[in-house]
């Protein structure tokens, strides 16, 4: 837990690093891009395991006989 809170806090800097260097706020830095479509991957996989699972409990549950 101490690691995610240390990666937490140090991508929260290198942000706050970027956005103070470039000078523009109104714009997603990569960093956020990044973290953004990393979101929406895992997202994505969790809805696509349990839609497949509901699936496969479906067709197991068909009588073929």
């Amino acid at each position: 837990m101490i690691e995610l809170q240390l990666l937490g806090a140090w991508a929260a800097e290198r942000i706050g690093r970027i956005r103070a260097e470039s000078g523009d706020d109104a714009g997603f830095s990569t960093l956020e891009w990044v973290a953004i479509a990393g979101v929406v991957i895992v997202a994505a996989i969790v809805v696509a395991t349990i839609l497949m699972n509901k699936a496969k409990d479906g067709a197991n549950s068909v009588n073929v006989q």
